[in-house]
């Protein structure tokens, strides 16, 4: 590990908010201090021609500016790994597969480096549920005729999966994803679970409510989650709606950015996306986390409200049911199921003793998924692949 040079080129980076960004930051911090050398390349808004370049925590962070042009940003990605072929070995991609999978595939073919791929989920189907009156599941989606935009994007998903050297998924779920794409792929995936710290702030709830703003009275449900079709933001609205004649003191507090708007209802608060490292606030401030995704690789946030002990009341899809024993460290319910969802919210209002338990086991759960194990799973794949 002393001679490695790892390259993690990421689709969003702090101060973007989301799960591979709080992955990577943290991943990268703790990676540089087994030696070798750590540099993160990422896409930026920055208004300039220019790489921008600067060093954190030890860690040496590239920008390449034009994020929201596709082709632009995949030409200035290839030029920059190409021109700086001698400061890496290996390329680690994040984010949507063919994002960075694709200018790191062409430059690891070209310059006979290795690359490793993580898939967090299906980035085709995610882009083809954002687009009006597409219902299809994803098991559907793989048998259907889509249109040639998709058509183009699954064949990348496939075509980078194929060629690349090792594809890292967060969960098992995930690897069952990939194995559609192409089942001789089964043998160079590895499952290595997302870590979180276990980093608590060392206030009570009723002072951090107080230094959040928020009602000290309140029965606080909160979801932290971008605002996309697929994670059910409206849905869960309207379990709110029901939700408040069983508790009326019940508040949906949802944070987070994207295309869905958030329509205007007093038991229901909304606030753009914040900084990773001020979310711990609103987990020790909350009474229980809510998710209504129609489906998940494996919840980043699922993880980091259990390791505030934060009880979970999430859907039963995808990665969930890997972190989520239900009835137990939390409760999972049937997507878009109002009744079901509704019934474990007010089991654990109701019942303060299985609240206080399922808090326990929460944090408890939530130590298995360590960066120390993480770290050694990494270390370990890419001493594998090292020349």
């Amino acid at each position: 590990m002393q001679t490695q040079r790892i390259l993690i080129f990421t689709s969003i980076f702090p101060p973007d908010i989301g799960g591979p960004a709080t992955f990577v930051n943290e991943f990268s911090k703790r990676l540089i201090h087994f030696g070798g050398k750590v540099q993160i390349l990422t896409f930026s808004n920055i208004k300039t021609f220019h790489f921008q370049t600067f060093v954190k925590e030890r860690v040496t962070i590239h920008k390449i500016p034009f994020r929201n042009h596709i082709i632009l940003r995949s030409l200035y990605a290839l030029y920059f790994l190409i021109t700086h072929k001698n400061e890496y070995t290996l390329i680690y991609a994040h984010g949507s597969v063919w994002d960075t999978g694709l200018p790191a595939l062409i430059a690891t073919k070209t310059l006979r480096k290795k690359l490793v791929i993580k898939v967090t989920g299906d980035n085709a189907w995610e882009r083809s549920f954002q687009k009006k009156n597409f219902n299809l599941s994803l098991e559907e989606f793989y048998v259907s005729k889509t249109p040639l935009k998709i058509k183009i994007f699954k064949f990348l998903q496939r075509f980078i999966s194929n060629h690349c050297d090792k594809i890292i998924v967060p969960s098992t779920y995930c690897k069952t994803l990939v194995e559609k794409w192409n089942p001789s792929n089964s043998k160079k995936i590895a499952i290595i679970y997302n870590a979180v710290s276990l980093d608590n702030p060392p206030y009570s709830k009723d002072k951090i409510r107080e230094i959040l703003e928020l009602n000290p009275k309140s029965f606080i449900l909160l979801s932290i989650t971008r605002l996309v079709l697929h994670k059910g933001i409206q849905e869960m609205i309207e379990i709110m709606d029901k939700l408040i004649t069983k508790i009326p003191q019940a508040e949906l507090l949802i944070i987070g950015s994207g295309p869905v708007k958030i329509p205007p209802r007093p038991h229901v608060k909304h606030m753009e996306a914040i900084e990773n490292s001020k979310c711990h606030l609103f987990y020790k401030a909350s009474d229980i986390f809510i998710l209504n995704s129609k489906y998940e690789g494996l919840s980043h946030v699922i993880l980091e409200a259990m390791s505030h002990g934060l009880p979970c009341v999430v859907s039963n899809v995808g990665g969930n049911a890997e972190v989520i024993l239900s009835g137990k460290n939390g409760f999972l319910f049937k997507h878009n199921d109002y009744d079901d969802c509704i019934n474990k919210i007010t089991t654990l209002y109701n019942n303060s003793d299985l609240y206080k338990n399922t808090s326990k086991l929460a944090l408890e759960r939530a130590k298995n998924f360590s960066w120390q194990h993480c770290l050694a799973r990494h270390r370990n794949i890419f001493s594998e692949l090292s020349p």
